[in-house]
């Protein structure tokens, strides 16, 4: 009565071991993906590497997890968006700085020129006659043997009396100023310095 009990106890014991996995078997789920369903982990995807191989795109959403707390695969990357409205107009900049010229045919076959450019007025001579003309030799009126020369000088111009030309410019704040000049074939000098003008 013993041996028979205990086999019996036995045959059920090695029954109930089978009968889990059976009942798997019979309807048609793997053990793996029953774990899933319940939500401790997430099957591995396999059998599409074209989606694998897809590059995340900078900024791009991360995709919604599913029912099963999985984490769907990133999906191919979109078109590009229409183009955006132009932006406002900017602000006008600051005023450049001024540029001018002036010229003039004097006596002895010479021509003096008067320039302004980067903030700083030149004197300039060269012989010009009707067979061949010569370069130009400039002199700067801004250094500190020509004393007086006024801030924000604008434009230029330039005047001669025989041997003497005048250099005169005219600031923003519309102040002017003069500086004499004695020029020659072979010299040109300016020993007074700049001298204010009555202003118009």
């Amino acid at each position: 009565m013993g041996y028979f009990s205990r086999a019996g106890r036995r045959a059920a014991w090695v029954a109930g071991g089978f009968a889990v996995p059976l009942a798997l078997v019979l309807t048609g789920v793997s053990a793996p993906v029953a774990v899933a369903a319940g939500g401790a982990s997430c099957a591995k995807p396999g059998g599409d590497d074209d989606l694998r191989s897809v590059k995340p795109v900078k900024g791009a959403k991360a995709a919604p997890m599913g029912g099963n707390g999985c984490q769907g695969q990133r999906g191919q990357r979109g078109g590009k968006g229409p183009k955006g409205d132009r932006g406002p107009k900017g602000d006008r900049g600051p005023a450049g700085p001024c540029v001018d010229l002036d010229s003039v045919k004097a006596v002895a076959d010479q021509e003096l020129s008067a320039a302004l450019i980067r903030g700083r007025v030149y004197i300039g001579r060269r012989t010009a006659t009707p067979v061949a003309v010569g370069p130009y030799i400039w002199k700067d009126l801004t250094t500190r043997a020509n004393p007086g020369f006024p801030k924000n000088a604008c434009s230029v111009s330039i005047t001669f009396t025989g041997p003497r030309a005048y250099v005169k410019v005219l600031t923003q704040g519309g102040d002017v100023s003069e500086i004499a000049c004695d020029y020659g074939p072979m010299s040109m000098t300016c020993p007074l310095g700049w001298q204010a003008v009555v202003k118009p």
